[in-house]
């Protein structure tokens, strides 16, 4: 029923915890973790009506009624008092930031946020240190050849220098094999863009390219450091 993605983000989930998915489309996930067993209760949450009468047709041909809640909630805005884990997924970074940013009085109680962005994840890793956690654990996965970034955030402070926000320090210290391929591919890009600039006789272009060149840099520099270990 998960995809890779979603497989990955349930075992970031605490066993025993009460957790709440927030855009959780039909719910595919909140019903995992209880059926397994992994949680206590789930609530299914989705700004839009449509996504939640599928979540609830989900929940009532898995017998999981009670177990699973599905609520309409903008955001954080109706999260209940009891959830301790916030699942934040499939969404652009600076709309998860938003929905943080909205309800910092919610996230008193919460003991873990589990993030995956699909863009803007320097601004997302930024966003939940200026809220007080820190970035406990950090992944990357492959799902349908696209790449996913997975964070697992608990409350604490930290601050991370411009590169690691960047790339994300525990990503960089791991130096996965999913990592390096994320970086060879971010590089071909890169290639391929300057290279393109070349063929453009324009002093607008040599800004650009010097920012393009000093990121290659760095990627080159990342896969390097993890490839004479």
């Amino acid at each position: 029923m998960l995809s890779n993605r979603l497989q990955a983000i349930a075992k970031l989930v605490p066993y025993n915890s009460i957790v709440a998915d927030i855009g959780t489309d039909h719910g595919y996930l909140p019903i995992a973790l209880v059926k397994n067993q992994q949680v206590t209760k789930a609530y299914a949450m989705d700004i839009n009506e449509g996504p939640l009468m599928k979540a609830r047709e989900n929940i009532r041909s898995y017998g999981l009624d009670g177990q699973v809640i599905a609520l309409k909630s903008p955001g954080l805005e109706d999260l209940p008092e009891d959830v301790s884990v916030v699942v934040i997924a499939g969404m652009g970074g600076v709309l998860i930031s938003n929905i943080l940013e909205t309800s910092k009085e919610k996230l008193r109680n919460i003991e873990t946020l589990i993030l995956s962005p699909h863009l803007d994840i320097p601004h997302v890793r930024r966003t939940v240190h200026e809220l007080g956690f820190m970035i406990a654990e950090e992944y990357m996965v492959i799902d349908q050849e696209k790449y996913y970034t997975l964070l697992k955030c608990k409350q604490g402070n930290e601050r991370y220098s411009m590169l690691e926000y960047e790339y994300g320090k525990k990503l960089m210290e791991a130096g996965s094999d999913t990592f390096l391929a994320y970086l060879e591919t971010e590089k071909s890009k890169l290639e391929k863009v300057m290279n393109r600039l070349k063929t453009i006789d324009a002093k607008s272009t040599i800004g650009r390219g010097k920012v393009l060149k000093d990121k290659y840099d760095t990627i080159v520099e990342i896969r390097r450091h993890h490839e004479t270990k």
